[in-house]
């Protein structure tokens, strides 16, 4: 039996098995002696998901298997370029640089994309890759409505007994909600007692399709169906224009959101890559249990502006599911041989980045958003190899002593000023493609090459059993 709402799928037959582990074995790949590019790779989201059920049964973007097998070099889709997508950018490192990129002609653009721009083929079988999506965000809109939770009053000395707010509806279940579990909290009243305006805190893909292992990153596609859930669920009214305004973005805020992506890794080097991050980074993280650690913390509290947590999806939806059904056992084995990956963008984040109104999330390319946030931290050069002859040479003296002293474990702050480490930290990274600032050293021949992992291309897809199943929401339903 399943759970989520859902009715029994013991009838469903799949004709397609998710084999994740079978084609993770290309993911070890040895280092050529040249200058190393950053690990993060870019990739464009230009409509990444489709608009309708019937155009996404066939969408690019969702397979069942992963994007590459043994074997198949990291470049063999090219990326894009302006001959095969006008709007797409020239791309950039963390650190602002140029990526570089392959030489490639239109026609062998043209065979790479789709009409859309969207890449058809990143492997053999034709799979492409998935992209980022919206785990969890807040959002507070207009909405005249009598208040869910308990109200409480002040005495105000000019207007008497008056309505000084409202509790929540609901509680705040951060780990692992149940599926209907969202945070509700009613605000801004006036003289009739009403509320006017309404929050929602939740994990939307939980909310709509009974699981959050997969979803979109339509953020207003999002807003506007929890906002419809919710209104039928609690049998709310909303006027035209208050639904225009969910629709639109317009007045509504976010103060919170997580983006979200599943990489394939082959399992056995998960807990290596986690391990890695937790020795790269002496402070900023937390780490409660050993199969998660999160960044972006202070000494007391964590950072008011972004977060990162990366961390294994197995054991959490084996510990949700103890009696897994056929669609959420074949889930559970995608999880097995993926690492998931979050960025959590609190108030400050948003408000740098000019994303405190959920209208501005109608252009955003979430792809690009996730990698730009996750370049800052401690993630990418967590796993380095060492620099071979012909890698030292491309150094100056003085950044080749300061490469050695770091490679030795020194400390570097206690030899040179904090001018000349950021000067040629910012060289040797630029030039051979390490970072000295990381706190772990690099290894001779690591087992994991974070440039194959950390990359648009090697998002797992959602797979085609899943959207013909029902088990997965796409954006554009509510239009």
């Amino acid at each position: 039996m399943l759970r989520f709402g859902y009715t029994s799928t013991d009838s469903l037959q799949f004709d397609e098995a998710i084999p994740a582990q079978r084609h993770l074995k290309g993911l070890q790949t040895m280092r050529k002696n040249t200058a190393k590019p950053s690990p993060f790779r870019f990739g464009t989201n230009s409509e990444n998901q489709p608009r309708t059920d019937a155009q996404q049964q066939h969408a690019p973007g969702h397979g069942s298997a992963p994007p590459r097998t043994s074997g198949i070099s990291p470049m063999s889709t090219p990326p894009k370029t302006a001959a095969n997508d006008s709007r797409t950018a020239p791309l950039k490192t963390g650190d602002g640089r140029p990526r570089p990129r392959p030489a490639t002609d239109a026609a062998h653009a043209q065979l790479a994309t789709g009409e859309d721009g969207q890449r058809t083929e990143a492997s053999p079988g034709g799979r492409s890759h998935g992209h980022i999506h919206i785990d969890r965000f807040t959002l507070n809109g207009p909405l005249e409505h009598d208040s869910l939770g308990e109200k409480f009053y002040r005495d105000d000395p000019d207007l008497g007994i008056i309505v000084a707010g409202a509790s929540a509806y609901t509680p705040k279940r951060r780990k692992n909600p149940r599926p209907g579990d969202i945070f509700i909290k009613s605000s801004v009243f006036g003289h009739d007692e009403r509320a006017n305006r309404i929050l929602f805190d939740c994990c939307p893909p939980q909310v709509l399709q009974g699981h959050n292992v997969f979803g979109h990153g339509k953020l207003l596609d999002y807003g506007y169906a929890v906002f419809l859930k919710q209104l039928e669920l609690h049998r709310l009214t909303a006027t035209p224009e208050e639904h225009v305004w969910w629709k639109t973005g317009r007045t509504i805020t976010v103060s919170e959101v997580h983006l979200t992506g599943n990489f394939w890794i082959p399992p056995h080097l998960k807990m290596m890559f986690i391990n890695a991050i937790d020795e790269a980074n002496k402070s900023g993280k937390h780490r409660a249990i050993d199969s998660c650690i999160a960044l972006g913390y202070t000494a007391s509290r964590r950072s008011a502006q972004q977060g990162a947590c990366i961390y294994n999806k197995a054991p959490l939806l084996l510990k949700e599911w103890s009696k897994p059904g056929v669609y959420q056992g074949k889930l559970i084995e995608l999880a097995n041989g993926s690492i998931r990956i979050e960025v959590r963008l609190y108030e400050g984040g948003l408000t740098t980045r000019e994303l405190k109104s959920a209208s501005c999330w109608a252009n955003v390319d979430v792809d690009q958003l996730f990698f730009d946030v996750l370049s800052g931290f401690n993630v990418g050069n967590t796993i380095q190899p060492l620099l071979t002859g012909d890698e030292e040479k491309l150094l100056t003296k003085a950044e080749l002593i300061t490469y050695l002293l770091w490679l030795h474990k020194h400390d570097l702050r206690e030899l040179l000023s904090a001018s000349t480490i950021s000067r040629h930290s910012r060289a040797i990274k630029l030039k051979a493609g390490v970072d000295i600032l990381s706190d772990r050293r690099p290894e001779r021949l690591p087992a994991l090459d974070l440039s194959e992992i950390l990359r648009v291309e090697n998002i797992v897809p959602v797979p085609d059993w899943l959207i013909e199943a029902g088990r997965y929401w796409p954006p554009g339903r509510y239009e």
